[in-house]
């Protein structure tokens, strides 16, 4: 295969990187009334389309072009293959589920989310205001219960360790706050927020969710640091779903 096409799925994920790291701050400091949300949104929903190409050109990269220059123009030197990857036409972000599913047998979670996603974001660049919705939590929503379970299993990362600042606690204050099912990095240090005030303050369902997955990971030095265990306590009879038994 050409070097080019080889290096595709590479290429888009890079790019995918930066985005998130764009996004995970973006989406985080707009929330503090710092930065505009809808730059986070935008970026967010960027960076989730370009990991599920990435994903999908991974295992063949012409898989991601629903329009191609006819084969007749083609021929394998360089400059062809930099024209196809020029004029050639990409799946729209609405188009990729089903395209996913028939590649690979995988579908993507919570598809509503990604349908909203895909829908504001394209009102957003006609210059329309979007939805009455919270653009925030959507843009969390999708890429981290749309997106990191499909792409983060294949890709070995966890996409709150992808920011443009030097911790992540603030993100992760963030996707408590908005009850964002996410990746717990291995090394889960939170060093600028009072864990426990956060988790207090979400939903029990949440709660239950996050401790769970806490003492599942043995995030144990996190949970003593954050005098989590009470919480722990509440939920020791959980087994790995959040169920409690007696």
């Amino acid at each position: 295969m050409n070097q080019e096409l080889e290096q595709l799925s590479f290429r888009i994920y890079s790019l995918a990187y930066e985005l998130l790291a764009q996004a995970n701050t973006n989406l985080t400091f707009s929330e503090m009334g710092i930065i505009s949300n809808k730059v986070g949104f935008l970026n967010g929903v960027m960076a989730g389309e370009l990991f599920l190409k990435g994903f999908l050109a991974e295992f063949h990269p012409l898989i991601i072009f629903k329009q191609l220059p006819e084969l007749n123009e083609m021929s394998a030197d360089r400059d062809s293959v930099r024209d196809l990857l020029y004029r050639g036409q990409t799946y729209t972000l609405s188009s990729l589920p089903p395209l996913i599913y028939s590649v690979t047998g995988k579908t993507i979670p919570k598809l509503q989310t990604l349908r909203k996603a895909a829908r504001n974001r394209n009102l957003m660049t006609h210059f329309l205001a979007p939805d009455d919705i919270d653009v925030i939590k959507l843009a969390l929503t999708f890429l981290y219960e749309c997106v990191e379970p499909l792409v983060g299993e294949k890709t070995q990362t966890k996409f709150v360790e992808s920011i443009e600042m030097d911790d992540f606690s603030y993100l992760v204050g963030n996707l408590i706050r908005n009850e964002i099912e996410f990746s717990f990095p291995n090394k889960f240090d939170v060093t600028e927020i009072e864990l426990k005030e956060e988790l207090v303050a979400a939903s029990e369902n949440y709660q239950r969710y996050f401790i769970t997955k806490l003492v599942n990971e043995k995030h144990f030095e996190l949970i003593t640091e954050h005098n989590l265990l009470g919480l722990v306590k509440e939920y020791k009879n959980l087994d790995k779903h959040g169920n409690k038994h007696p």
